[in-house]
C-alpha cells in the first residue's frame, strides 16, 4: 500500500477505537491530532491527543475501554499500570487513566510501525501536515 493508503487506513482505525474509548469512559470532549514523523530509519503515522470526562477515572473504567477495544478486533498489549495498550494490524494505540495531574483527561497516543519510503510515498508524507480530527465522542 501507499503511505497515503497506510494513512487513511490508521485515520479509520482511530475514528473507530477513540469513540469507542470515549463511549466508555463517558468523554464529554475528545481531541486527537495525526501526523507523519521520522523514526529509526524512516516514517511512522503517529497522533495523540485527550478524551475529556467530567468525574476522576476508577479503575473499572480500565477494563471497560480494554473490554471494547478487543471487542473491536484490537490485540491486548498492555504492560503498566493505570494504561490500555492495544495493537491492530501494524498500529498501536495507548490510553492513559487520569492522573493527579490532570484528573478528567484520558491522554491517548498512536504510531504505526516504522518504515522505510522512497519515492513518491516519501514525498507524500514529507509534504503532510498535522491534522485534526473532527470530534470522536461517538
Amino acid at each position: 500500500m501507499s503511505a497515503k493508503e497506510d494513512q487513511a487506513s490508521y485515520v479509520a482505525a482511530i475514528k473507530e477505537a477513540v469513540p469507542l474509548a470515549a463511549r466508555a469512559v463517558s468523554g464529554t470532549k475528545v481531541e486527537v491530532v495525526g501526523r507523519w514523523q521520522t523514526c529509526s530509519g524512516g516514517w511512522q503515522y503517529e497522533g495523540s491527543g485527550a478524551i475529556h470526562v467530567d468525574a476522576e477515572a476508577d479503575d473499572a473504567q480500565l477494563d471497560q475501554v480494554r473490554a471494547a477495544l478487543l471487542d473491536a478486533g484490537w490485540s491486548d498489549h498492555t504492560l503498566v499500570e493505570g494504561h490500555v495498550s492495544v495493537v491492530k494490524d501494524d498500529l498501536a494505540l495507548d490510553l492513559q487513566r487520569p492522573n493527579r495531574a490532570f484528573p478528567t483527561s484520558w491522554a491517548l497516543f498512536f504510531h504505526s510501525d516504522c518504515r522505510f519510503l522512497t519515492g513518491a510515498d516519501r514525498d507524500y508524507v514529507e509534504q503532510t501536515e498535522e491534522h485534526a480530527f473532527p470530534d470522536l465522542r461517538g
